[in-house]
C-alpha cells in the first residue's frame, strides 16, 4: 500500500510499500462421530465404521473441542487443518475423557501427520496442565513439549511457519460416564495456558476436504406423495463452506424451530395436501433458496379395527387394546362406545395415549375372568375421520395368575427363583434349557442359599407368601448357572427384581462394577457404580441412574432387539439407545447372578438380595415387561386375545337415469350423506336423508356419498 493518509488535521502518510499479511481460513474443522463400544483409541481406529470411512455423524465446530457429556460408547476424531499466525515454536495440549491421541503433520499431507500427545487417562474438561487425581503422570503425557513418545522429528520442539497449513488430527474414545475433547496450544513467546482456557479457535482452523466458497443447492427437496397419517421428510443438499444455516418455509412463512438440513411432518394429515416447502440456506459467503415443492397427500379412506387387549389388571376392570392406527382422540376416548360381555357392562373412562393407538379402559364393574369376554366397539373414529365398522368385535380370555406364571408364560431359556432351603448348593433353573446352577461361596457353605424372604405380600401381591430371594454378602457368595446363556445372542431380554443393602448408605464399601447377572465379555450388567446401572457388550451399551433407597425391592428389565437396547424400572422406561447389530458377543465364561465375574473375569461381588433372575432369548414386548412388574406388584393376569370380527359393510348401489342418480344401499337402515370434496379433516359431510332408496337430480360440481350407520 501507498498514499494512504489518517485524518489528522495534517494528514500523516503510510510508508511506500507498506504491507500486511494475512491467510483465509474456514473457520471450522471437521468432527466425525463413530458409535462404537471399547472405550479405547484402539477400538474407535480398529472398527469397520472407522476403517471403511463411515462415520454417524459429521460436525463442522468453530473451536477445537467436542461437546461435554454427549454420548457413551462412541468415538471421535477431528480433522482439518491448522493455520499458525506466528512463526516460532508452539506448544500443544490435548484433554479428554476417556483417552486420545494428538497429531500433527509436518506440512499439509495426512500422510505426514505424528503422534505428538495423548491423553491416557481422563481430564475434565479444558484441564490442560493437570489431569484427574488418580493418575498424575498423565499430566506429562498430554503436552508436545514433554510427551516422550512423541513421533515429531524434533522431539518435544514443534517449529512452524506463519501462514502455512498443517494437517492436525485428534482420536477420542469414550466408553461411560462423563466424556470430553479439546486441543488448545501455546503460541511463540506467549504463557502456557491455564485450566479452562479457550480450545484453538476457529480462525486458525480449515476443515479437511473442504474450498471456502459460496453455498449452493445441488439437490432441491421433494417428496413422493405421502399417505394419510403416515409421515414425510424433505431434505436439501448443499456445497460451499460450512457451517451452513437453513430456515424451513410452509406457504411462505418461516416455519419455527425448522432449521435443519432436513424438515419433517411426523403425522401428515389431508389438510396439509397441497401445502408447498422451500428452505432458505446460507453460510459466511452467501445465501440460496431452494425451488418450492408441493406435497401430495393420498387420504385414509380405511377405518381403523383393534388388532389386541394387551391386558387386563388385577381388579378386572382396568383393560389395554391396542389399534391398527391412529385414532381420533374424542371418539375413542367417549366410554359409552365400548361394551363388555358377559354382563353388558358399558365403559366408564377410556384415555388414548401419546401414539395414538392404545387405550385404556376402565369400567365400574369387574369383568368375568376364565371365560370368553367379548368387546364391542361403535363409533369410534380414526385420525382421518373414517369410523370403525360398527359392531366390530375383540374376543379375549384372562386369568388370574401368579408373577412366575407370568415370566414362564414369556418362554425364559433360564429362570433362577431361588426358593431353594438355606445351604442348598443346587440353584434350580426353571427355564426351558434345564441345566441347574450352583450356589458358591469362597469361603465354603451355601452361598446366597440363605432362605431369607424375598418380595411378598402384602406390598407385592403376585408374589407367595413364602417367597424367598438370594442373599449375597458382597465379599464372595454368587451364583455359577454353569451355562452360557447370552452367547452369540441377536436379541435377549434379562429381568429380576433386586434389593442392594448398602449402595446409599456406604457407596464405598458397596463398590463399583458390582454384576448382577452377566457373562463376562460378551454381556455384562449390573451396577457400574453405586448410583448407576449398566448393560454392557461389544455391540453397544445403556447407562441408566438408579436412585431408589436401600433395602426395598425393585424391578428391572433390560430388552435388546438388535436394533435397541431399553431399560426399564418398575415397568417405565430409563434409556434407550439405537445401534443395530446381530451379536451382541460371545466369550469363554459362565453367566454369574451376584458376583463372581460379570465385568470382568472373577469378582463384582454384590451385597443385598436378588430374586426372580429371568433370560429370555429374544426381545419381549414392552408391554409385557409392564406386565410383569404389574403381576409381581399388583397380582398378575394372563390375557390371551383373540378373534377380531368386522361386520359386512354397507354395499351403496347407483345408476344413472337421464339427469338422475339412483341410489340404494345393503343392509338397510343408516342415513345417507354426501360431501362435495374429500380434503380438509374432518370431511364435511351433510346428512341427505334415510330414504332407501333415493333419486337425486344430477347438478353442477362435484357430490361424493357414503352411508352412515350409526
Amino acid at each position: 500500500m501507498s498514499g494512504v493518509q489518517d485524518t489528522a488535521a495534517i494528514p500523516n502518510t503510510i510508508a511506500p510499500n507498506s504491507q500486511i499479511q494475512f491467510f483465509q481460513t474456514d473457520g471450522v474443522i471437521e468432527r466425525r462421530v463413530f458409535f462404537v463400544a471399547g472405550g479405547t483409541v484402539p477400538a474407535i481406529t480398529n472398527s469397520a465404521k472407522f476403517t471403511n470411512n463411515q462415520p454417524d455423524q459429521v460436525t463442522y465446530p468453530t473451536l477445537f473441542e467436542g461437546p461435554i457429556n454427549f454420548a457413551n460408547d462412541y468415538g471421535t476424531q477431528f480433522r482439518g487443518y491448522v493455520t499458525p499466525p506466528a512463526s516460532g515454536n508452539y506448544v500443544f495440549f490435548i484433554c479428554s475423557d476417556d483417552s486420545s491421541e494428538l497429531y500433527l503433520s509436518t506440512d499439509e499431507n495426512p500422510a505426514n501427520k505424528k503422534l505428538i500427545a495423548t491423553e491416557t487417562a481422563w481430564s475434565n474438561t479444558r484441564q490442560w496442565i493437570d489431569t484427574d487425581p488418580g493418575s498424575t503422570t498423565d499430566i506429562t503425557a498430554k503436552r508436545s513439549d514433554q510427551f516422550l513418545g512423541s513421533q515429531w522429528p524434533t522431539p518435544n520442539v514443534i517449529t512452524l511457519t506463519a501462514g502455512n497449513r498443517y494437517y492436525v488430527e485428534a482420536i477420542h474414545a469414550e466408553g461411560g460416564g462423563g466424556d470430553n475433547i479439546a486441543v488448545t496450544w501455546q503460541l511463540p513467546g506467549a504463557l502456557e495456558p491455564v485450566d479452562g482456557d479457550s480450545p484453538i479457535q476457529g480462525r486458525y482452523l480449515s476443515a479437511l476436504g473442504i474450498t471456502p466458497g459460496p453455498v449452493a443447492i445441488t439437490t432441491q427437496p421433494g417428496s413422493p406423495p405421502a399417505q394419510e397419517p403416515g409421515s414425510v421428510t424433505f431434505t436439501v443438499g448443499v456445497s460451499g463452506s460450512p457451517p451452513f444455516t437453513y430456515q424451513w418455509f410452509r406457504d411462505g412463512t418461516a416455519i419455527a424451530g425448522a432449521t435443519g438440513q432436513s424438515y419433517s411432518i411426523a403425522l401428515v394429515r389431508s389438510s396439509d395436501n397441497g401445502a408447498r416447502f422451500k428452505v432458505a440456506v446460507a453460510n459466511a459467503f452467501s445465501s440460496a433458496t431452494s425451488s418450492e415443492t408441493t406435497l401430495t397427500v393420498i387420504p385414509d379412506t380405511t377405518p381403523g379395527r383393534p388388532v389386541q387387549i394387551t391386558s387386563v389388571d388385577g381388579t378386572f376392570k382396568v383393560i389395554t387394546m391396542t389399534f391398527n392406527e391412529l385414532m381420533d382422540k374424542a371418539s375413542a376416548e367417549t366410554a359409552q362406545n365400548y361394551v363388555f360381555t358377559p354382563g353388558n357392562i358399558v365403559a366408564t373412562n377410556v384415555t388414548l395415549d401419546a401414539t395414538l393407538t392404545n387405550v385404556t379402559i376402565r369400567t365400574g364393574s369387574a369383568l368375568t375372568p376364565n371365560v370368553t369376554n367379548t368387546l364391542t366397539l361403535n363409533g369410534v373414529k380414526d385420525l382421518a375421520g373414517n369410523a370403525v365398522v360398527p359392531n366390530t368385535s375383540i374376543q379375549f380370555v384372562f386369568n388370574p395368575v401368579t408373577y412366575s406364571a407370568n415370566i414362564l408364560f414369556d418362554g425364559p431359556i433360564a429362570y433362577y427363583r431361588f426358593e431353594e432351603p438355606s445351604a442348598s448348593t443346587v440353584a434350580t433353573n426353571s427355564g426351558s434349557t434345564g441345566g441347574n446352577g450352583v450356589y458358591m461361596n469362597d469361603f465354603g457353605g451355601g452361598g446366597p442359599a440363605k432362605g431369607d424372604a424375598g418380595p411378598r405380600p402384602p406390598t407385592f401381591v403376585g408374589f407367595d407368601a413364602n417367597n424367598h430371594a438370594g442373599s449375597f454378602d458382597g465379599q464372595g457368595d454368587w451364583v455359577d448357572t454353569q451355562n452360557q446363556f447370552l452367547q452369540d445372542r441377536a436379541a435377549f431380554t434379562l429381568e429380576y427384581w433386586v434389593a442392594p443393602s448398602n449402595r446409599v448408605s456406604d457407596p464405598a464399601t458397596f463398590g463399583t462394577r458390582i454384576g448382577i447377572v452377566g457373562q463376562n465379555d460378551a454381556i455384562e450388567y449390573g451396577f457400574i457404580d453405586a448410583n448407576t446401572i449398566q448393560i454392557w457388550t461389544p455391540a453397544d451399551s445403556l447407562s441408566t441412574t438408579y436412585s431408589f433407597p436401600d433395602n426395598t425391592w425393585h424391578h428391572v428389565a433390560t430388552i435388546a432387539s438388535g436394533t435397541s437396547i431399553r431399560t426399564y424400572y418398575d415397568g417405565v422406561l430409563q434409556g434407550s439407545t439405537s445401534v443395530t447389530t446381530t451379536d451382541y458377543g460371545a466369550s469363554t465364561f459362565n453367566v454369574n447372578i451376584g458376583g463372581g465375574g460379570v465385568f470382568d473375569a472373577t469378582g463384582n461381588f454384590f451385597t443385598g438380595q436378588i430374586d426372580e433372575v429371568a433370560i429370555f432369548d429374544k426381545a419381549i414386548p414392552a408391554a409385557r415387561v409392564a406386565a410383569h412388574y404389574t403381576a409381581g406388584k399388583s397380582g398378575g393376569v394372563l390375557v390371551t386375545s383373540g378373534t377380531v370380527t368386522v361386520p359386512a359393510g354397507i354395499t351403496l348401489s347407483v345408476s344413472r337415469s337421464g339427469n338422475n342418480l339412483n341410489i340404494s344401499w345393503t343392509p338397510t337402515g343408516g342415513t345417507l350423506q354426501s360431501a362435495t370434496t374429500l380434503n380438509g379433516t374432518p370431511i364435511q359431510w351433510n346428512n341427505v336423508g334415510t330414504a332407501n332408496p333415493v333419486t337425486i337430480t344430477i347438478g353442477s360440481g362435484n357430490s361424493f356419498y357414503r352411508v352412515s350407520n350409526p
